[in-house]
């Protein structure tokens, strides 16, 4: 293929090719960082200083699982103001994705400029985030399941469960794929990811009494945000009895079929994430 099909030369180390569009991603988002507050920025240095202080019981991130507090007292500790070290460690993650971008598509040259776009346009969503590390983790985990590293797969998985969840719906189809093509149930594979959990579980069952499902509970007890789409549906259905509410660092929305629509979402969610 020639280059103009953005393919790279072969020998050519992938940070040789995509320094460009690390480097607008570094910079436009550190530089963001270093003039912007961030609220949910604000929440991670919260619960860092919370962990930071003890005892775990009260100090545990409510918005996630447990395993996310250790990133953000890992922030906490760099020797820089909170929400650039935070900027930092999201453009690692970054780069990290680059780095395991080209391996997912016929044509390479495709990831790195679609991480231009998003560093021209969304880089505040990317880098002062924390959804971007467990993406990451997400990503990994698909990139080890593609190259048939099987064991590498779980493991990313895992740990991302252990950091926001949502991860754990690629387990069923990591061991419906792996189940597929060696003909045989990876039962050895399922019983150690559901002892890694379950002891991780256990651990913080003991060591923080009732956190283990707070974020479940934080999750129900939110409203919808006003710009979001089941924001939008309770203004549509319901405009004459809205109410809105500051909380959890924005403005929420409030109405009479908030509970029913937040179901609803919360389904359609599920199903669209374990059809993917």
């Amino acid at each position: 293929m020639s280059a103009g099909d953005g393919v790279p030369p072969e020998g050519v180390p992938w940070w040789m090719r995509d320094l460009g569009p690390l480097a607008v991603l570094l910079l436009a988002g550190l530089g963001l960082a270093a003039t912007h507050l961030s609220a949910d920025v604000g929440l991670y240095r919260h619960d860092a200083e919370a962990m930071l202080r003890l005892p775990l019981s009260a100090a545990l991130p409510s918005q996630y699982p447990a395993l996310a507090g250790g990133l953000f007292v890992l922030v906490r500790v760099l020797p820089f103001a909170y929400q650039d070290g935070f900027a930092v460690i999201a453009a690692l993650a970054m780069v990290a994705m680059v780095a395991a971008g080209p391996s997912h598509v016929a044509r390479p040259g495709w990831p790195r400029r679609l991480v231009v776009y998003l560093a021209l346009g969304t880089v505040w969503v990317l880098l002062l985030r924390y959804d971007v590390v467990s993406s990451m983790l997400a990503l990994a985990a698909v990139d080890q399941a593609r190259r048939r590293r099987w064991g590498w797969a779980w493991c990313a998985a895992l740990i991302g469960t252990g950091v926001q969840l949502f991860p754990a719906l690629l387990i069923p189809a990591f061991f419906a794929v792996e189940w597929r093509e060696r003909r045989r149930p990876p039962w050895l594979r399922g019983l150690a990811g559901a002892c890694a959990l379950g002891a991780a579980a256990l651990a913080q069952q003991l060591l923080a009494p009732g956190t283990l499902l707070a974020p479940f509970r934080y999750e129900m007890r939110r409203g919808f945000e006003v710009w979001s789409l089941p924001g939008t549906l309770t203004a549509v259905l319901d405009p004459l009895h809205l109410r809105l509410v500051h909380q959890f660092g924005t403005f929420e929305i409030v109405g009479r079929y908030a509970g029913s629509i937040g179901l609803a979402m919360d389904v359609l969610a599920l199903v669209s994430l374990a059809t993917v």
